[in-house]
């Protein structure tokens, strides 16, 4: 199921190769001792030109040597990628019982998506699974290299997948109008039914604000029927975004607290993806 090694250097590598029936999936970790430790899931987004004015004097590399760095593992790693994301990462000390933030970016972190015969393919930071407790746990693939004073610090490679046959060319492809007009008409729909849900059986009344801020033709893994971790990549019109939920609470419930507040899901966030070949939506969680 997996291996764990540790050099003489305290370098460490990770391996799991979690079957199909277990409640997680596979993924490979490195790991290097650094001045600082980084949380996986806390994050900055940047352009590469913010990158090198916010990020610490503690950093002693400019963003494009970092990304040297971090393309060169991704080459050695045989995968062809493309950077999806750019992030500056928050220096943290570790002691006995809590974690501190220094406050200064004292790192990069790379987010790479796969690119196959050209065409990259979908991302999203979503980690929701299916509300189906049978169903197999089969999130997107991410590989993400943090850059920090040592080198490249840690790499993250999870949910990688292994691509087969392709069995089909040049398939006729929705145009970007069509496209659009079904987001236009499926989209506050579809937000519409989750601010339903979120709101139910709750005090708090939740509203919705969604963004769209980049569309791309990418593809998208959709599960094949019957099969528990394979599955066909699709051309697929992706909007990307922001989600934002909201809840007000009624002013005599908040107790003298704050009556409202925000939640904005992380980036890039998967706003509706629309299958180009057929039209249909793609279920990001369930995978088709």
């Amino acid at each position: 199921m997996g291996v764990d090694c540790r050099s003489d250097a305290d370098d460490s590598l990770c391996v799991r190769n979690i079957p199909v029936y277990a409640g997680n999936w596979p993924f490979i970790l490195y790991a290097k001792e650094g001045k600082y430790e980084y949380d996986a899931a806390v994050g900055l987004p940047v352009t590469p030109e913010e990158a090198d004015e916010k990020k610490s004097a503690e950093l002693p590399f400019s963003y494009a040597e970092a990304r040297a760095l971090a393309d060169g593992a991704v080459r050695a790693a045989g995968v062809d990628g493309e950077i999806a994301q750019v992030e500056l990462m928050e220096g943290e000390i570790i002691r006995e019982v809590e974690s501190v933030s220094t406050g200064a970016y004292t790192a990069f972190r790379f987010r790479y998506t796969r690119v196959v015969d050209g065409i990259p393919v979908a991302v999203t930071s979503s980690r929701y699974v299916s509300e189906d407790e049978t169903a197999v746990h089969w999130p997107y693939e991410w590989l993400t290299i943090t850059v920090s004073e040592v080198g490249i610090q840690d790499i993250r490679w999870e949910a990688p997948i292994t691509l087969d046959e392709t069995v089909a060319n040049d398939v006729p492809i929705l145009s970007f109008d069509d496209a659009a007009a079904v987001f236009e008409e499926l989209a506050p729909l579809a937000y519409e039914g989750r601010q339903e849900a979120y709101s139910e059986g709750t005090e708090t009344d939740c509203a919705m604000e969604v963004h769209v801020d980049k569309v791309c033709l990418s593809l998208m893994r959709v599960r094949n029927d019957g099969s528990k971790r394979e599955g066909l990549h699709v051309p697929t019109w992706v909007f990307y975004g922001t989600e934002t939920r909201i809840d007000h609470i009624d002013p005599e419930e908040a107790d003298g607290e704050e009556d409202s507040w925000r939640s904005t899901e992380d980036t890039p966030w998967i706003v509706m993806a629309v299958n180009a070949v057929d039209g249909t939506v793609i279920d990001q969680v369930e995978g088709y």
